[in-house]
Formats: C-alpha cells, sequence, structure tokens
C-alpha cells in the first residue's frame, strides 16, 4: 500500500509520454505541477512530523537540515515552473534570415577572439571557423591579452587582426573594451577562445536585429569533448552535457519573460545598445551576466536562438571543471554586493528580478566538492 501512490503516478506519467512523446505545454505544465505538488506534500510532511526538537543540538540541527531541504526544493520548484513556457525562435529565424541572404540586411560585424593562454591549435581552429562563416560584411580580430609573438605570427599566417593592449586590467571584460574602442562594426559577435561556429553562424543571426529594440541575441554553447562529470562517472557515453540542461531549457524559457542571460560566448551585441551602458560591465568577473542585465533594465530585447551553431570546449578534467563553478559562483555572490545589482538595477520586472540563478550558483561555490565523487 504505501508504493501504491508511487505507482499510480509512475502509470499516470507513462501515460503522459506515450500521449506526448515530444513535451508540449501541457504536458509539460502537468508534469511539473504534478511533481512540485509532491515535493510540496513532503516538506509540510518534513514540517509538521519529522522534525526533533527533544534539545537545543537536535533542534538546531534538525531544523538546518530541514531548511537546506527546503531551499533544494524550492529551487527545483521554480526551476520546473519556469521552464513550462519556451520560446521557439527558429521560425523567426528563418524569416528574419532572408533579409540577410538576399542582401538588404547586412550590417557589418566584428567578430572578436579573446584569449589568454589558449595553445595555437586551439586558436587557429577558432580564427579559420570565423573566417569562414558566409557572411560579406565581417573582419575578425584575435585579442591577445598576453601579447605572445607567436600567437602574432598565427594572426599575420591566417590574415586575422592582432588586437594587442598595454595591460591587462578587467581581464576578459577590459580586452573586450579595448577591442570594441578600437573597431566600428555595427554589430558585435563574440566568441571564447575554443568555440568555433557553424558557416551559417551569420545568416541566422544578424537578422534579429532588424528590430531596434534588440540589443543582443544568445545561442546555446555546444560542446564537441566529454564532459568530466560523465567522464568521472563512467558514464560520458549515456549522459549528455551537464550544461545542455540550462542552454537547451532554461534559457528558452527565460526568453519568455525577456530575462535571458548573456554567457559570455556565441552571443551577437549591437554597438549602440553596448555604448549606453559604459561597455562591457568591469564591476564583476561574471561580466556576460551584467551585460544582460543593465541592457535589460533599459528596455532592450535579449533573445536566445535554441541552434547549435557553435561548438567548444567543456572542461576537460573535474579540477578545471570545479574552477569553472568556483569562478561563476564568486562572480555571482560578488554581483549581489556591488552598486547596482539584479534586486536595484532600475527598469528590470519582478520576473526578471527572480533569484532563480542565484540558488545553483550560490550551491556550486559553497559546496563544490558536492561535484568531485
Amino acid at each position: 500500500m504505501l508504493l501504491l501512490p508511487t505507482a499510480i503516478g509512475g502509470a499516470f506519467i507513462f501515460c503522459i509520454k506515450e500521449i506526448s512523446p515530444k513535451p508540449l505545454l501541457w504536458s509539460r505544465a502537468i508534469i511539473s505541477i504534478l511533481l512540485v505538488s509532491l515535493g510540496t506534500r513532503y516538506e509540510l510532511w518534513r514540517l509538521f512530523s519529522t522534525l526533533n526538537l527533544s534539545d537545543p543540538l537536535n533542534g538546531t540541527l534538525s531544523i538546518l537540515l530541514f531548511l537546506m531541504e527546503l531551499m533544494a526544493f524550492v529551487n527545483t520548484a521554480a526551476f520546473m515552473l519556469q521552464t513550462i513556457p519556451r520560446v521557439d525562435r527558429s521560425p523567426e529565424a528563418d524569416h528574419l534570415s532572408k533579409a540577410v541572404l538576399n542582401g538588404t540586411y547586412q550590417p557589418w560585424v566584428d567578430v572578436l577572439i579573446p584569449t589568454y593562454n589558449e595553445p595555437v591549435d586551439v586558436l587557429r581552429r577558432t580564427i579559420i571557423g570565423s573566417q569562414a562563416m558566409k557572411y560579406d560584411h565581417k573582419q575578425v580580430y584575435l585579442l591577445d591579452d598576453l601579447r605572445r609573438p607567436h600567437i602574432r605570427e598565427l594572426a599575420q599566417e591566417l590574415d586575422c587582426h592582432y588586437v594587442i593592449r598595454p595591460n591587462n586590467d578587467h581581464a576578459k571584460a577590459g580586452n573586450l573594451n579595448h577591442a570594441i574602442a578600437n573597431t566600428t562594426g555595427e554589430l558585435i559577435l563574440i566568441f571564447d577562445a575554443d568555440f568555433i561556429p557553424t558557416t551559417n553562424f551569420l545568416t541566422r543571426t544578424v537578422g534579429f536585429f532588424q528590430d531596434e529594440k534588440v540589443a543582443l541575441l544568445q545561442t546555446p554553447q555546444n560542446f564537441y569533448n566529454e564532459d568530466p562529470i560523465g567522464v568521472n562517472l563512467g558514464l560520458q557515453e549515456v549522459l549528455t552535457n551537464e550544461q545542455a540542461l540550462f542552454f537547451r531549457y532554461i534559457q528558452p524559457s527565460r526568453d519568455v519573460t525577456n530575462s535571458v542571460i548573456c554567457c559570455g560566448s556565441s552571443f551577437v551585441i549591437r554597438r549602440t545598445a553596448l555604448d549606453e551602458i559604459g561597455g562591457i560591465p568591469t564591476e564583476s568577473i561574471t561580466e556576460d551576466f551584467f551585460t544582460s542585465l543593465k541592457l535589460q533594465g533599459l528596455g532592450y530585447k535579449i533573445k536566445y536562438l535554441n541552434e547549435a551553431l557553435s561548438a567548444g570546449l567543456s572542461p576537460r578534467n573535474m579540477g578545471a571543471y570545479i574552477d569553472q563553478r568556483l569562478r561563476w559562483g564568486q562572480g555571482t555572490l560578488q554581483s549581489l554586493f556591488c552598486p547596482a545589482n539584479v534586486f536595484t538595477i532600475p527598469g528590470l520586472s519582478l520576473l526578471q528580478r527572480l533569484p532563480i540563478p542565484w540558488a545553483c550558483c550560490i550551491g556550486v561555490y559553497l559546496y563544490p566538492g558536492l561535484f568531485s565523487w
């Protein structure tokens, strides 16, 4: 009898899956609401029936454990409810790309590739891929923050613009801002040094900027090497890259409320809109997150095209993975204490201010050991 509710729930979900093999709005809503309801019932049971308040020590530990479970549940419930609606912009891209393909809308695009210590073979792939994009009005720039002679030679060999600056202030954000101040393209396309675009990247994305209110278009980050978590568990042939959850499901749902997050690579941004916010923000190491917040605060649209238009390298081992997540978590926590943050930036709606991403970043920052198993 104790297993009967679970069996009924499993059978119900199986029936929904058979009726709607491809998740639709109604099927996602039913499953998400069902799971959130069950989770709420569990948390109520934990609150009223399981807390051990027999003495101060047991009471404190019991309440702390419950609060940790509750925080995890709230984050999960927010994710499930947020991902019920979703925007698919591929039909919109089909329509808008016609003006790009027939030549009626082809603004100049500056392709910026910031690099610090990436090896020549990685940069070569990125430069060649960027040059191979089928779009005439583009210039490719390699931004070398270590001022390496052999990287300069690589840029000369591939006929790519080579840009350096006299210092390394503000890391990647400062590197980008220096290059942006010395280029003139109407649009700016940014790739991390290990990302390779498809040949149709610009023809699929540039058309969105025919709408003057569109300031930025983000595309998903895809990866061509094995995910370190899958490798660590020996399930690399079974598990997809763990970032697919964010890029394939969370971002298209955030597009519904114009709260898409800029992710630092594989995005196109309008120069005039970037100028309005004073360039790439430098007050936090998560400069991409702040870029999207400030643009949305000014009323600009940030759209998300959920198509695999580039591929890069995910962290190659667990050490690199944890370092990456520590940086993300540190930057997110840091941004909470900036004068302008998600709670104080004017112009954002309540839905744009909801701190759904914060719980994930804070959890990774405080408990990186959870991912080392």
